[in-house]
């Protein structure tokens, strides 16, 4: 039977914290939108009952405090071509633990723990390695972002967030590690090499990087996948030719 090893447990605590991050981030957007309907309870000092208020209805303080939150939120978790200027450094890193809608929340927490399941099985990775990773590949996104906004024309005002960066960092990576294992896409059950499957991303996210309709944030996820392939080359593909120079 096959029992992990203390590394392989801490490095999927590492995998699990940033699941983690992700949703309690992804549940204060849902508060901040009203989707969570948390009730403002207050407590009369004479009988001890409490008073259970509808923040839609009766109370404005709930309602302006849902509005302060979102506000909050938007500074502070969306990356935006102007936060440098403006002294926010922090949203190139929270902006990838983001998310503003289950559909884009589920499918990345999904797809990382997939690639995070690989990864904290291999032999090489360790804990700190794999939060390099995941820091890495996130900033990697970002940058490619902005510096992808810089190049735009018609001085887009596009915000992006999002763990897309994270998740193409991690595939980059797996790709790199076992070129030849199967992927399957969701619902089709037909095995695609990994090599392969992750140039076909990588080739679709090239093609549409400068769509002007696009809604999805391709210069991140280029930037994350190029630190991904980038981050095994350096640090295992490089130290492992160099054991084998040594041991031949």
């Amino acid at each position: 039977m096959f029992r992990p090893t203390l590394r392989m447990l801490r490095t999927r605590n590492v995998a699990y914290s940033f699941i983690g991050l992700n949703t309690v981030v992804f549940a204060a957007w849902k508060y901040a939108d009203g989707t969570i309907p948390i009730e403002i309870k207050s407590r009369n000092a004479s009988d001890n009952n409490v008073t259970i208020i509808d923040p839609y209805a009766a109370s404005s303080q709930a309602v302006s405090s849902k509005q302060a939150t979102m506000q909050k939120m938007v500074d502070n978790f969306i990356l935006k071509p102007e936060d440098m200027d403006q002294g926010r450094w922090w949203t190139p890193l929270t902006c990838s633990i983001s998310h503003l809608n289950l559909f884009h929340y589920g499918f990345n927490m999904f797809a990382f723990h997939s690639f995070a399941e690989f990864l904290w099985m291999s032999p090489t990775m360790t804990p700190l390695r794999f939060a390099g990773l995941c820091f890495g590949s996130g900033l990697a996104g970002s940058v490619g972002f902005l510096m992808h906004q810089k190049t735009m024309n018609n001085h887009s005002k596009a915000g992006a967030l999002g763990a897309s960066g994270i998740v193409m960092g991690a595939a980059a990576m797996c790709a790199f590690i076992a070129p030849f294992a199967k992927w399957e896409l969701m619902f089709i059950p037909i095995g695609i090499p990994a090599w392969a499957m992750m140039g076909l991303y990588f080739a679709y996210d090239a093609i549409f990087l400068n769509d002007p309709n696009a809604k999805v944030g391709h210069s991140g996820h280029i930037g994350g996948a190029l630190f991904g392939a980038a981050y095994y080359l350096l640090l295992f593909r490089r130290p492992a030719l160099a054991r084998n120079r040594k041991i031949r």
